[in-house]
């Protein structure tokens, strides 16, 4: 039995688009997760990261990739410089928190890694949307690469007595050395 032979009389069009593709879309910022001990949490005597349980650190990381670093990205050029309007959680550290941010690095990181030399390259940035959780990262200017450091779950790194927990000293719970 011989086979029919079909005719096809729709015209195919090459032109397919995507309004996302990402080799159009607007230049943003890099997050670079090298930094591979950011998720790690320390309690001190000002401040602590700690969480109650895995299901806190889950609704955190949840709020951290579908809210705040998307937003970050695509708000970047508008945050970088305009953040106290728009966007009031982006900002770069102030300075009397940076020695702070200095210490919290070097425990959860085991060295420093911003250098006094290289200050106009680069800083220390707060990133937040709503809520409390805040990501504390290193932003290099010359590149335009975010490195998260540390999270700071609780906005501890810039208290609120509106806003902050009381029973937060009471929670022991690390992520990193809980799956590592």
């Amino acid at each position: 039995m011989a086979k029919k032979k079909v005719k096809n009389t729709t015209t195919v069009s090459s032109k397919v688009s995507n309004p996302n593709h990402p080799l159009t879309t607007k230049p943003t910022i890099t997050f670079d997760f090298s930094y591979s001990g950011w998720l790690k949490s320390v309690k001190r005597r000002e401040f602590t990261n700690m969480l109650r349980d895995d299901s806190q650190f889950a609704e955190f990381l949840i709020q951290l990739f579908t809210k705040i670093i998307p937003t970050v990205q695509y708000n970047w050029n508008t945050i970088k410089t305009n953040a106290k309007y728009q966007f009031p959680h982006c900002h770069t550290i102030s300075q009397d928190k940076i020695s702070e941010v200095d210490q919290i690095t070097y425990e959860i990181h085991g060295k420093a890694l911003r250098d006094e030399m290289f200050n106009d390259e680069l800083n220390y940035w707060q990133l937040g949307i709503s809520q409390s959780l805040r990501v504390i990262a290193l932003y290099n200017h010359y590149n335009n690469t975010m490195y998260p450091l540390f999270l700071d779950y609780h906005h501890e790194l810039h208290p609120s007595i509106n806003h902050n927990q009381d029973d937060i000293y009471a929670y022991n719970y690390c992520p990193y050395h809980k799956f590592s």
